[in-house]
């Protein structure tokens, strides 16, 4: 994945192309909110009719289409219309996702955030139970975390009172505590249970 910056060294140039945009999108935003009327138009009319507003269908077509259909710079999705053919004022320089990522994380959470995510876990951060992320079996608006996971590098190390203390943590809120790593540019994860004998 790549991200694009943009150069605003020349920033009035930059706030025309912005108002260029502004425009193109009201009115390709204008279109689609027309066909959207226009399937619905006879029952804005019927509803009309009960209050006694007895206008062609295309008078009352055009004054909901001016309610509803205008574009701001602050309801602007930048930069939705921009083709092929537009000219650009400005540069633009090519930047990998890593470059930004790694000033807020290290390579090895990225890893294990990727590994999980492309197994089809659903990951949030887990600082609050003492790791680095929560994972889910689903959307976790419907499930309850299933894993804490720590990411560890191969040079940590962890006292038994430690290990027991993820182990008891991890049982105490009805989760698997989980620690992560690289090794040999594969992700492995081991789980830390903690059993009442």
């Amino acid at each position: 994945m790549k991200v694009i910056e943009i150069d605003r060294s020349n920033s009035e140039e930059f706030k025309k192309f912005q108002q260029s945009l502004l425009a193109a999108q009201a009115v390709e935003y204008k279109k689609a909110r027309k066909k959207q009327l226009e399937s619905i138009i006879d029952k804005i009319v019927e509803g009309r009719r009960k209050y006694d507003d007895f206008r062609d269908a295309e008078e009352i077509l055009n004054e909901e289409l001016e309610k509803s259909a205008t574009i701001t710079d602050s309801n602007m999705l930048w930069p939705t219309f921009l083709t092929l053919q537009t000219v650009l004022p400005f540069k633009l320089k090519t930047l990998n996702y890593k470059d930004i990522y790694l000033n807020y994380t290290t390579e090895l959470k990225c890893a294990v955030f990727s590994d999980l995510w492309n197994r089809g876990y659903y990951i949030t951060e887990g600082v609050r139970f003492g790791g680095d992320f929560l994972v889910y079996f689903g959307d976790p608006i419907c499930y309850h975390a299933v894993f804490i996971v720590k990411c560890v590098t191969d040079s940590e190390s962890f006292s038994s009172s430690e290990l027991v203390a993820h182990g008891r943590l991890g049982t105490s809120v009805r989760k698997r505590f989980v620690l992560a790593s690289v090794v040999d540019g594969t992700v492995c994860y081991v789980t830390v249970s903690w059993i009442d004998a």
